[in-house]
């Protein structure tokens, strides 16, 4: 059986996964609600393709704000921001 090596796309998504696991798992962190902008874009009925929108913010003692956000239109863009 062949194993399917996988995409940048899919590769950005997971390490997106590990840097929030990774925060939110320091001693003293804690995340930060903020706005649901993909489900404020499908309310407004702005999307025209499907998304992945990952916005994931802390605050703690090793660090003042740390943010990782993840945006992907899939099989076509992402951008990891950390």
């Amino acid at each position: 059986m062949d194993s399917v090596e996988p995409t940048l796309i899919d590769r950005l998504a997971t390490q997106a996964g590990v840097f929030v696991a990774d925060l939110s798992g320091r001693e003293g962190a804690r995340r930060v609600p903020m706005p649901d902008f993909r489900a404020m874009a499908e309310r407004l009925g702005t999307l025209s393709k499907p998304v992945v929108w990952l916005n994931d913010v802390f605050k703690g003692p090793e660090f003042r704000w740390a943010h990782v956000e993840f945006f992907s239109i899939p099989d076509y863009i992402a951008v990891l921001h950390v």
